[in-house]
């Protein structure tokens, strides 16, 4: 496998795994919001602008990436911080749906349920997780 196709597989790769742990947060908020057309249009809106930015830049990013001999990323275009940008903002909307939906539930006596205390603490693993993916992505971006 050559260097541009590894930078292209690596790419979609991390892309298609940061939608699909974004998809299973969303379709975790949807249940606890018991599934309504209002929190519908909340989550996927901006999904679907999330998806078509990230999309975009990625496609526009990985032919600009240098590398070294080695196929080592040696600097990264300044797209991907908006890539980055984009991705910790989506996951900020999600975090802001959880936490307010968990007190919710807490102040209607729901929150010692222990089905919502596992989705609250998934929630924000998962933002702990794509949001420190992110940070990291844009230090480095800013380092090289």
């Amino acid at each position: 496998m050559s260097c541009t196709e590894w930078l292209v597989f690596e790419g979609i790769s991390a892309f298609i795994l940061e939608l699909t742990v974004q998809l299973i947060l969303i379709l975790r908020l949807y249940a606890m919001y018991s599934g309504t057309r209002h929190i519908q249009r909340i989550l996927l809106v901006p999904f679907a602008v999330e998806v078509c930015v990230m999309a975009t830049t990625l496609g526009v990013s990985i032919p600009r990436i240098m590398t070294t001999p080695d196929c080592i990323e040696a600097s990264l275009p300044i797209e991907m911080a908006v890539y980055c940008i984009t991705a910790i903002a989506y996951e900020c909307l999600l975090l802001y749906l959880t936490v307010s939906r968990y007190f919710y539930a807490r102040r209607n006596g729901w929150g010692n349920i222990p089905l919502m205390t596992i989705l609250i603490r998934d929630g924000v693993w998962g933002f702990a997780l794509v949001f420190g993916n992110a940070v990291l992505s844009l230090l480095e971006m800013a380092t090289s």
